[in-house]
């Protein structure tokens, strides 16, 4: 029960009140909520303990005992970081939701795709997944969460929150 009702409190935090593609980034975060995420590159760790973070915040306000004792889901880091995003860009950006960052993530590593009727979620969204977990996406960073037009870093090499900002820094700033 506290597995599928984290699940509907997650999807709450990009999803509430927005319009676009819903029904594929529920598909998708389905997908990366049944995938575990663990840090590859430096300090990505602190991505992981992030993204365990927003379980404190659910059970703050969740009406039971059971806890939740598995790894941070890809879901959950993926979340914690577009927190963290949307925070670094208010000021720069008119929307700095974390709706409008978890979508351009998804559409950067081809996992949300563009088409005739709005937005579908990609076949392979496990394999996608995979390949971020495991960094096997091209140099820079094409294929991942933060592709760059300036490839002066092997962006398989680079740790997440840095992949992250340089990506900001690169489109937005």
């Amino acid at each position: 029960m506290v597995r599928e009702d984290y699940f509907k409190w997650l999807c709450n935090l990009a999803c509430s009140e927005r319009g676009g593609p819903e029904k594929a980034l529920t598909d998708i975060f389905l997908e990366m909520y049944n995938f575990h995420f663990h840090g590859f590159v430096g300090y990505d760790f602190n991505r992981e303990e992030d993204g365990l973070e927003l379980r404190k915040a659910f059970y703050s306000s969740y009406d039971s005992d059971e806890r939740l004792d598995e790894p941070c889901t890809m879901l959950e880091m993926v979340l914690s970081l577009t927190k963290a995003m949307s925070f670094t860009m208010f000021n720069f950006v008119k929307d700095s939701s974390i709706h409008r960052w978890v979508v351009e993530m998804c559409i950067n590593c081809g996992a949300l795709v563009r088409d005739g009727n709005g937005y579908s979620c990609a076949k392979n969204v496990r394999e996608i997944l995979q390949r971020i977990q495991d960094r096997t996406y091209r140099k820079d960073g094409t294929g991942g969460f933060f592709p760059m037009i300036s490839d002066d870093k092997d962006q398989r090499e680079v740790e997440i929150w840095y992949q992250a900002n340089e990506y900001l820094i690169e489109n937005y700033m």
